[in-house]
């Protein structure tokens, strides 16, 4: 387990890095309202276009979601009280400082709007390391609407 002084958690888009483990798992926190469906909808979105994971589950007696983040785990969370006037969700991702590569990444989810498919997809993009995008047609499209 990475002790957190070799971890730096990004509260902004991860500039197009890259994950440190070939497949992570998603992980749907108790916290959180999100069904499986669509989560593993948002999952084969990202699929289609190369990208590899590992399960899809919700979290167990091991209690993925304890802690801030959770080596080679996409966690995803709710929040009641996230600002909806500036976002519906946003994307942690914690890079290893040596590597540069992301080892985990927490995803807070608006919970008004945590089965939002297309919400999902943006959000997971952003655990996947990519940044947003000015093509209005693009999923990581800045100013998508929800």
């Amino acid at each position: 387990m990475f002790l957190y002084s070799f971890l730096v958690n990004l509260t902004f888009a991860a500039n197009n890095v890259s994950w440190e483990y070939d497949s992570p798992n998603v992980v749907i926190c108790n916290t959180s309202p999100t069904k499986i469906e669509n989560v593993k909808k948002a999952v084969i979105y990202w699929k289609k276009r190369g990208y590899v994971f590992g399960s899809i589950f919700k979290e167990t007696e091991k209690q993925e979601c304890k802690s801030k983040y959770n080596k080679k785990h996409i966690l995803l969370v709710g929040q009641k009280d996230l600002d909806t006037d500036e976002y519906y969700g946003i994307t942690t991702p914690w890079l290893n400082k040596r590597t540069r590569k992301i080892v985990s990444a927490t995803i807070r989810l608006s919970d008004i709007k945590a089965n939002k498919v297309s919400l999902l997809k943006h959000e997971l993009g952003h655990a996947l390391g990519l940044d947003h995008s000015n093509n209005p047609k693009s999923i990581m499209y800045t100013h998508r609407k929800y």
